[in-house]
């Protein structure tokens, strides 16, 4: 459930004022941006909107592994897994679609070799790589989300929007809201070594691993605009 201005206080008529406000014309292609009050909702310069948001969480997974046997003395297995998912709701003010995203792969490949029956050797290499984008925007049920008519400059979408008064935030139109791109990524070396001795057995070996990260963000994007709110004298944001 969010809060919009009232039918009232879209043409001007404010509790607060004792004569109408004329609404700015570069203002009213803003004010579908709020979903009309539901019915018997209004008190005052505000009113209610409510619906439904579905959120959607679809997931790929995928793992698989092949085995092949070289040599009486060496055989070798390659692994891959990759794991796919998303999230996606609507916005609050039910706009646009929020969608957050994750993905990973993993693919290793190892191989032993039989030195002699008490000596064993197995060598893997490996690489793992996850990727999460997090706060991104899809079109959604209200197409001003998306047209760039309203943007602040050129090739932008609508910027975020604070009115004040109660009434609820709005997070800006497409790619408006601040995002973040998070990618890792290691690549794996081992070598393991196996020695039996009577009933004794060792285990030695190394290992290395290298990593890399990654973090691009932007906050606001299309720009941020807060007005003085609706009940005070003045309406800014009605009046511009």
């Amino acid at each position: 459930m969010t809060t919009v201005p009232s039918l009232n206080a879209r043409n001007g008529i404010l509790t607060t004022s004792k004569t109408p406000i004329t609404v700015d014309p570069a203002v009213k292609p803003y004010l579908p941006l709020w979903h009309v009050p539901d019915p018997g909702s209004e008190k005052g310069d505000i009113g209610t909107y409510s619906f439904v948001g579905k959120s959607d969480t679809p997931e790929d997974f995928i793992t698989a592994r092949v085995d092949h046997t070289l040599s009486q003395k060496d055989s070798a297995h390659v692994t891959y897994l990759f794991d796919n998912a998303s999230t996606t709701l609507p916005d609050n003010l039910n706009v646009l679609l929020n969608t957050n995203r994750t993905r990973r792969q993993t693919v290793s490949i190892e191989e032993n070799h039989v030195f002699t029956p008490t000596f064993v050797n197995a060598v893997r290499v490996g690489a793992n790589r996850e990727v999460a984008d997090t706060l991104d925007t899809l079109p959604g049920a209200n197409p001003l989300g998306n047209d760039p008519s309203l943007g602040a400059g050129p090739g932008l979408f609508a910027p975020q929007l604070n009115v004040g008064s109660g009434v609820t935030q709005f997070q800006g139109g497409l790619n408006g809201t601040s995002f973040a791109n998070y990618g890792f990524t290691t690549w794996q070396f081992y070598d393991d070594a196996f020695l039996t001795r009577g009933i004794h057995s060792l285990k030695f070996g190394f290992q290395t691993e290298y990593g890399q990260h990654g973090a691009p963000d932007q906050s606001w994007p299309t720009g941020i605009f807060s007005f003085t709110p609706l009940g005070l004298d003045g309406a800014v944001f009605i009046m511009l």
